[in-house]
C-alpha cells in the first residue's frame, strides 16, 4: 500500500527526512486501522507469596535517561495546554537522548535510541520543526497520518524489538487514545494509562507521553497547570509514573518565559520548578533558573559527586548536615542528595541511637567498613 500521492512526494519526503537524519524506517504494512492492545506483565511468582527482603533484593537502581526527569522504565505525563511549546521541547529532548548530549545546558541525558509516535502534527509540520530545530538525530517515527492514529502496544512492542528503542514520546496521547473511541473523562483513559505504564516497565523503556488540559477556568487570572487540571477520569494521575506540568506565567520574569513544574509521584521531586526560556527563532529550549527551594541540576551533580569523594575517603560516617557545611550549600539540598545516592545504591546509611524525635541518619562509601 503506497501512501503517498505521487512518486514524487514519495521522493521529496524521503529526501527531507535523510536530510534532517530523522528516519521513519517503522511505516505502516496495513491502511486498516490498528486496536488498541492490552498487554499485562507477567511476573515470576504469580500466585505466591514474596518476602519483602526477596524484592528488595531483586530492585534495580533507578537509572535516569534524562536527569531529574525520567527513569528507565517509567511513563512520565508531560501536561500542558496547546501552544505551550510542549512538542518542541519533547522533540529537544529526544534528540539530546539520542545523541547522548545535555539538554537546555544542564540535563544530562543516557544515549538511547529514541522512537516518536507523532498523533497531533502532520509529517510535514513535524519535518518543518526538525529543520527549524537543527535537529541531527537517527530518531524513529510513527505518524498517525501514515496509518498509525490509534494505541496500539504490540506495535509498540514490536517497533521497541526491532530497533533496541529505550525511549519513547507520545504526542498525543489524548489524541491517540482517542483514536480508540476513549476519552479523558472515560474511565478507560485511565486504564490505557496503566496499561502503558505497566508496559514501560515491562520493557524497561522510558516513555514519556503528552497530554491535553481540561479547558481553563476564566476566573482564574493564570494558568498553572495542577493535577486538577489533568484528572478526567479521576484516576489518570495515579496510572502514571511522574507528572509535570508546562505552562507560560502571566507575568514573565523575561523574554519566552515558561515554567516547568513536577507534581509529583514516584521518581522526579515534587515541587521542583524549572524556569525555562523558549525561542521563536529555532524553538530551542534554556533551563534558566529554578525555583526558591530549587537547585540547579549540574550544581546537584557537583555537589554528589563532592559527597561521593567524602565519602570515599573514609575517615568517619557522615551527617548530611555536616556534609552540607563541608561543601556549602544548603541542608536540606545536602538531605535530598544523600538520599538520592543511597537510592541509586551508592552511599550506605546508618541510623544513630534513638535522642527521642526523629530518626537521624549518617552515610558512609559502601566499602566502609560494617559495624559488628
Amino acid at each position: 500500500m503506497n501512501y503517498f500521492d505521487s512518486k514524487e512526494e514519495e521522493d521529496v519526503y524521503y529526501a527531507s527526512l535523510k536530510k534532517t537524519k530523522v528516519k521513519a524506517s517503522v511505516l505502516p504494512t496495513s491502511p486498516s486501522p490498528v486496536v488498541y492492545h492490552n498487554e499485562h506483565p507477567t511476573y515470576p511468582h504469580v500466585g505466591k507469596v514474596r518476602s519483602l527482603k526477596d524484592v528488595q533484593a531483586q530492585q534495580k537502581p533507578k537509572e535516569w535517561i534524562i536527569d531529574e526527569f525520567g527513569v528507565s522504565g517509567a511513563c512520565v505525563l508531560l501536561a500542558a495546554d496547546k501552544g505551550s511549546g510542549k512538542t518542541s521541547l519533547m522533540y529537544g529532548m529526544a534528540a539530546a537522548i539520542q545523541n547522548g548530549e545535555t539538554f537546555m545546558g544542564q540535563l544530562t541525558t543516557k544515549k538511547r535510541n529514541v522512537l516518536i509516535w507523532q498523533a497531533d502534527e502532520s509529517r510535514d509540520n513535524l519535518i518543518d520543526k526538525f529543520n527549524t530545530m537543527g535537529i541531527d538525530a537517527d530518531i524513529q517515527l510513527l505518524m498517525a497520518d501514515e496509518g498509525f492514529s490509534n494505541l496500539d502496544l504490540s506495535v509498540l512492542s514490536q517497533a521497541v524489538e526491532e530497533h533496541q528503542i529505550g525511549v519513547v514520546f507520545l504526542d498525543s496521547v489524548t489524541t491517540l487514545l482517542r483514536g480508540n473511541g476513549i476519552r479523558m473523562r472515560d474511565p478507560e483513559f485511565a486504564d490505557a494509562l496503566y496499561e502503558l505504564n505497566h508496559w514501560s516497565a515491562k520493557h524497561s523503556v522510558l516513555t514519556i507521553i503528552s497530554c491535553h488540559l481540561r479547558k481553563p477556568d476564566e476566573s482564574k487570572k493564570e494558568r498553572e497547570v495542577s493535577s486538577d487540571s489533568i484528572v478526567g477520569s479521576g484516576l489518570q494521575s495515579a496510572a502514571v509514573s511522574d507528572i509535570w506540568g508546562m505552562w507560560k506565567p502571566t507575568t514573565p520574569d523575561f523574554d519566552q518565559h515558561f515554567i516547568l513544574k513536577c507534581l509529583g509521584k514516584r521518581n522526579c521531586a515534587e515541587g521542583t520548578v524549572w524556569n525555562l526560556q523558549g525561542s521563536d527563532e529555532d524553538f530551542s529550549w534554556t533551563l534558566h533558573s529554578v525555583g526558591d527551594e530549587n537547585i540547579l541540576p549540574q550544581r546537584k551533580q557537583v555537589l554528589a559527586s563532592a559527597f561521593m569523594q567524602t565519602l570515599a575517603e573514609g575517615e568517619k560516617k557522615w551527617h548530611a548536615d555536616e556534609l552540607a557545611v563541608k561543601h556549602g550549600c544548603n541542608k536540606e539540598h545536602a538531605r535530598r542528595i544523600c538520599r538520592d545516592l543511597f537510592n541509586q545504591h551508592e552511599i550506605e546509611r546508618y541510623q544513630l541511637a534513638s535522642t527521642g524525635g526523629r530518626k537521624r541518619w549518617v552515610y558512609a562509601h559502601r566499602s566502609f567498613p560494617t559495624p559488628e
